[in-house]
């Protein structure tokens, strides 16, 4: 999950934040960035020195900004976001130690920018795609102001595809662990993403292509995945209706006294999409 104040992390005993910087319990640069905004490098520099461990602050803005200019020059284990396995191994360590009930939250983020998937799961990318990624300093705006063709953003769409296999794969080794261990059959499991990706899709609602997640609203960018496993399921079943994750409070109340249905995450009005700055839809 993400430490950025947002309060994602609030109601949570135990949170786990990025583990993709030389040291995790300094300043994390992403989180300054979030808050901050880009380009901020003496204001980073002002509170990494202001901080309890300002040399290790420092060296994680410096590994930080190397791990998106210059990939190449560091290990795997300083990518620019932290790999799903990390969560994954970190969340069934704590699982097992639970002797009660619990609920948790894990955020993958493989597939976000920049897309950098294991070489057993990068099938369609290859390494002309992430040179070619290595080489544009945004994804975004150089598109969508002409400054770069197309065509090498639709490039990226195996490094994603990728880095999506990435995380399917993490997500069987965790529902397969809560099996073995014998508890998933009691366990509420939802999976579903915060919004999908755009390559240069037209979009439906303004005059503009659809270039990563944060410039308009599209089918790419909404239409996203969720699956729930309720307690004691056996039989799936496939829900068309729109769905929003506004209704999980009572759709967690609803499985743990044993009254979920299919159609709980199913809102009784319409079901609003928006970006900020954007039309809603």
């Amino acid at each position: 999950m993400t430490d950025v104040e947002v309060g994602l992390k609030d109601g949570f005993d135990t949170v786990e934040g990025p583990r993709n910087i030389p040291f995790p319990d300094a300043a994390d640069p992403k989180s300054f960035v979030a808050e901050a905004g880009r380009g901020q490098y003496v204001e980073y520099l002002k509170a990494s020195l202001s901080g309890p461990k300002p040399a290790q602050s420092i060296l994680n803005g410096l590994a930080t900004k190397l791990a998106w200019d210059y990939p190449w020059l560091l290990p795997d284990f300083l990518q620019a976001s932290t790999a799903g396995d990390v969560y994954t191994d970190l969340f069934l360590d704590w699982e097992r130690e639970q002797s009660g009930p619990w609920a948790a939250c894990i955020n993958l983020m493989d597939a976000h920018i920049p897309y950098e998937p294991a070489g057993e799961f990068d099938r369609w990318g290859g390494p002309d795609a992430r040179e070619i990624q290595d080489e544009l300093r945004d994804l975004k705006w150089v598109f969508l102001g002409g400054q770069q063709p197309w065509w090498k953003r639709r490039a990226l769409e195996g490094l994603y595809d990728g880095a999506i296999a990435q995380m399917d794969a993490q997500l069987r080794r965790l529902v397969e662990t809560l099996e073995e261990r014998g508890v998933l059959d009691d366990t509420l499991v939802v999976i579903t993403s915060d919004h999908g990706e755009g390559f240069g899709e037209p979009s439906e609602i303004r005059d503009v292509r659809v270039a990563e997640h944060g410039v308009a609203i599209d089918d790419v960018v909404t239409h996203v995945p969720l699956l729930v496993s309720y307690p004691g399921q056996t039989e799936g079943e496939t829900v068309t209706d729109p769905a929003t994750l506004t209704r999980f409070p009572d759709a967690a109340r609803a499985a743990a006294e044993g009254e979920a249905e299919p159609g709980a995450f199913v809102p009784d009005g319409p079901s609003v999409s928006r970006r900020s700055g954007s039309t809603t839809r």
